[in-house]
């Protein structure tokens, strides 16, 4: 037994041997004593037939050990004191303990021994030491109770985006960009002191009356000074000026993490829209929930500083960086989406406007032009005011992106039907780059197929077919001809094939693989167009802007120009030719009037010779004949008056037409010289909106492939199932610990919410040096069965 080794490393191997023999000999009276005990005799009977009176306590007090033990249990287990080479076991004893706070005495006593030790300490040194250890364990959890700290999370769903940054590293991007962006401030800035805005304002650095009478528009300026765009407000500035430039990392992160998570939870338009009580929910997933003011000083700041494009940059090299390591794309086959976003624009201000889709309206909009990869990650955003055609900048856009992916895989791009342009399939033929693109309906009719030999429609996905065929394309102006390749699909719940126009079939690719791209275009692009309006792509915000020439009006301007001009040379000609018409008619009517009066009178005296009955002779003949003359004169005078008076009405309605156009000409002349110049909305401060929101809506995204795979679900459904979900977090020396609350009207999302826990707690992740552990709570907050 353990405790009989210490007795035996304490003592000489004689004494040892004496002891044991001792028990054997007292082993073989107890012995007997419990054979007569189990043969049906009384305890004291058998006591008194082996050993004297004398014993009888002896073989109370040491049976019980020998039917539990054997004679091992009669060995005397007296030691003499315990030397200093057993007491130097502690150190070992006590490691043994913080492994181990279960570990028992005998378990000790063998580690010891494996440990080859001579001397083995006794069981009352040994539990010595393990109070030693229990107590500073139960010092340390109480120090570590003081130390902890429970944070109640409104918005515990959001601790996932926050695991989805540590992972991703999202929005420390953008903080690593703003750094480099304050440092190149910093040091164009060397030796220049920026100005302090302090002029008109109180003691306390308010607005007063007179700073808001200041920012107010004068007469004959176009633009209020405080609605000038962001390069115009960033003339003349050092560029160290925005406060950003001087603050801390700590300070930058919170800041980008509030302007980030802030679409979540706000309901209106607006910066106010962050005063409503649900933003302050964000103050533990950002550290601080900044006021909007703070916010939009921020965004006003980056903005001016041309912040916007490299912000942009920098979440598309980043995401992609993220696609490259966690939904590795297929190298080959890799591909650019190109499409445009148009968001509408509700201003009153004649605005540059265009097609919004989504409202099928043509109102004041801006447009978002994206590039996205195979996985679906943005590379390159454009912002503009306006409608933004994508066939003249569509060469240029796919070198940009792929410049930025720097690898060596030249990409497909897929397009919708605005890249079926002679221009640029002839350049990317030139180029032998791959490009994908719908047929406009409009040219499918006029399009000569022709098919290969062998050529049959064969089964494509689900109740689809596809055909391959090539075509020449004529350009209208120049009729140069270009061939290339066509997909023609046969799809089962349309009436009409889908043509689609690719160069990919001369340069070795199969026609199955480019259909392929075209139609994932709609999960990857179209739907993630839908999807961001969960954080507010769809939105504008700022109103900043320039005049400018409005083209389509000047134009028009032109039109009606040279209308009028035509209009009025044309009143000047007819004015000219009323005095003669007028003239002419007059004489028209005098003659008229004289062959009227001629020819009563001829018939007077016809119808006096007639009456006297002279119906013979040269007197009447005479008559008739001048009868009849002065009737063909009557007759001509009349169709000359006729056409006289024709000719002066006309000129007289013309002469009306005329003066009502040319009044309604200069009163659309009036209506559109107002429109002459058009505003053109500064896009800067949404490009670093923007760039928040691409950051938001791809953190949501990786949350969504990564943690909430059991339960397919939109950004929609993550904003309104799982970011409200309440939780707290718990913080202690080395763990941070993430508590959700059930919700008992969703046990789908719960079931959901503790599959995520497994699979974050199975990435063991760490933040601020502490381990991150995940787990479900009830609704009240108790720890689950």
């Amino acid at each position: 037994m353990p405790r009989l080794l210490v007795v035996k490393s304490r003592i000489s191997a004689e004494s040892w041997e004496a002891r044991v023999e001792a028990a054997r000999r007292d082993a073989e009276v107890l012995g007997a004593i419990a054979a007569r005990v189990d043969g049906g005799e009384t305890l004291d009977g058998a006591i008194r037939q082996e050993v004297p009176r004398s014993r009888r306590s002896w073989v109370i007090r040491h049976l019980g050990s020998y039917r539990k033990e054997g004679f091992e249990g009669l060995i005397d287990e007296r030691v003499p004191r315990e030397p200093r080479l057993a007491k130097e076991c502690g150190p070992l004893i006590e490691a043994a303990r913080e492994a181990n706070p279960k570990v028992t005495v005998d378990e000790i006593l063998g580690i010891l021994q494996r440990q080859k030790i001579q001397v083995l300490p006794s069981a009352s040194t040994i539990k010595t030491h393990f109070r030693r250890v229990d107590g500073r364990r139960k010092y340390a959890e109480e120090k570590a109770r003081a130390e902890e700290e429970i944070i109640e999370e409104p918005l515990a769903g959001g601790e996932l985006l926050r695991a989805a940054e540590l992972e991703t590293g999202a929005i420390a991007a953008m903080a690593s960009e703003v750094e480099v962006i304050a440092e190149e401030a910093k040091q164009a800035s060397e030796g220049l002191k920026p100005e302090q805005d302090t002029a008109h304002r109180d003691k306390r650095g308010h607005f007063t009356v007179t700073y808001n009478h200041k920012r107010r528009r004068k007469q004959g300026v176009e633009t209020a000074s405080y609605l000038r765009t962001a390069a115009e407000k960033a003339e003349g500035r050092v560029p160290s000026w925005p406060r950003f430039v001087h603050e801390r990392r700590e300070t930058l992160e919170p800041k980008l993490a509030m302007l980030t998570y802030a679409p979540l939870v706000s309901r209106t338009k607006g910066w106010d829209a962050l005063r409503a009580t649900e933003a302050a929910g964000l103050q533990p997933l950002t550290g601080f929930a900044y006021m909007p003011s703070t916010l939009s000083k921020m965004t006003s700041a980056l903005a001016i500083s041309g912040a916007g494009p490299r912000l942009l940059e920098a979440v598309g090299k980043n995401w992609h960086r993220v696609a490259e390591e966690k939904w590795e794309e297929p190298g080959a086959m890799a591909a650019l989406y190109v499409d445009n976003q148009v968001k509408a624009v509700w201003s009153s201000l004649f605005t540059k406007s265009g097609k919004v889709s989504r409202l099928n309206r043509v109102m004041p909009c801006i447009t978002n032009t994206f590039v996205q990869t195979g996985a679906g990650t943005p590379l390159l955003a454009s912002v503009q005011s306006g409608t933004a055609p994508l066939a003249p900048r569509l060469v240029e856009l796919v070198k940009e992106a792929e410049e930025e992916l720097e690898g060596e895989v030249r990409r497909a791009v897929v397009i919708d039907a605005e890249g079926s342009t002679f221009g640029i399939l002839e350049e990317f033929t030139k180029q032998e780059r791959v490009i994908v693109t719908p047929l406009r309906p409009a040219r499918a009719p006029s399009l000569q197929l022709k098919y290969s030999r062998g050529s049959y429609f064969r089964p494509y996905r689900e109740n689809d077919e596809l055909r391959i065929a090539s075509a020449i394309l004529t350009h209208k102006e120049t009729r140069r001809s270009l061939e290339v390749g066509v997909l023609v699909i046969r799809r089962e719940h349309r009436e009409s094939d889908t043509v689609l126009l690719t160069t990919g079939l001369s340069l070795g690719m199969e026609g199955r693989d480019l259909a392929d791209l075209y139609f994932a275009r709609w999960p990857i692009q179209e739907n993630a167009f839908k999807k961001w309006e969960a954080v507010g792509m769809d939105q504008h915000r700022g109103n900043s802007g320039r005049m400018v020439a409005n083209i389509a009006v000047v134009t028009e301007l032109e039109k009606l120009e040279s209308r009028a001009k035509v209009e009025k040379e044309e009143l000047r000609q007819l004015s000219a030719a009323k005095p003669p018409l007028e003239e002419k008619l007059n004489r028209q009517r005098s003659e008229h009037r004289r062959a009227v009066d001629a020819l009563a009178t001829r018939r007077r005296r016809l119808d006096a010779l007639v009456a006297e009955g002279r119906m013979e002779g040269k007197q009447l003949g005479r008559a008739a004949v001048e009868h009849q003359e002065a009737m063909k004169r009557a007759e001509t005078a009349k169709r000359s008056l006729d056409t006289a008076e024709k000719a002066s009405k006309k000129n007289d309605e013309r002469t009306i037409k005329l003066d009502a156009q040319l009044a309604k000409l200069t009163a659309q002349r009036a209506k559109f010289e107002q429109q002459r110049f058009v505003r053109q909305l500064d896009v800067e401060l949404d490009r670093v909106l923007t760039a928040a929101k691409l950051t938001c809506a791809l953190l949501i995204t990786f949350v969504l492939r990564e943690y909430l795979c059991a339960m397919p679900m939109t950004p929609h459904t993550f904003v309104s199932r799982i970011l409200g979900v309440r939780g707290r977090r718990e913080l202690r020396p080395g763990l941070e610990q993430i508590v959700f609350y059930e919700n008992p009207r969703d046990p789908e999302v719960n079931a959901v919410l503790a599959n995520a826990c497994q699979r974050l707690n199975q990435r063991r992740l760490t933040r601020d040096g502490r381990k991150l552990r995940y787990k479900m709570a009830t609704a009240d907050g108790r720890p689950l069965d």
